[in-house]
């Protein structure tokens, strides 16, 4: 989902598998320096054992 001040587009993406690192490089090249990763949608903490993985970057 991107969210913005004016809209809220949601996304999926099926046909692309990344793991945390190969997001999170992806994520920083499109200037989220931080992202924080959950094992849900619903931000269960981040263990990378569930076969969702979700991130959040703020800009």
């Amino acid at each position: 989902m991107v969210v913005t001040g004016q809209d809220c587009q949601c996304y999926n993406v099926w046909n692309q598998v990344y793991s945390r690192e190969m997001l999170e490089e992806e994520l920083k090249e499109a200037g989220f320096p931080k992202p924080d990763f959950y094992d849900d949608a619903a931000g269960k903490e981040y263990t990378g054992k569930e076969d969702t993985i979700c991130a959040l970057g703020r800009k």
